[in-house]
């Protein structure tokens, strides 16, 4: 799950990310093509993720990798 940031879209961010040096190691770079961008917010309720979204995750993903995060250190735990 990815946002739109500082008017570049998700495909722009998703598309930095992937070639990012750190993945030039890997033995296969067809890996990188299973990545595939969600919008989403963890803000937001039901993390923003739209519904045909969300069937897909429910339907076809068995990993997810979590790093989201705030950087506003005064949030309410909840």
């Amino acid at each position: 799950m990815i946002r739109s940031k500082n008017e570049e879209s998700i495909e722009e961010r998703i598309k930095k990310f992937k070639s990012q040096q750190l993945f030039e190691f890997l033995p296969d770079n067809k890996l990188l093509t299973k990545i595939k961008a969600v919008e989403g917010d963890i803000g937001l309720e039901n993390l923003g993720i739209n519904e045909d979204d969300l069937q897909d995750i429910i339907n076809n993903v068995s990993i997810i990798y979590h790093s989201a995060a705030t950087i506003r250190f005064y949030e309410p735990l909840e």
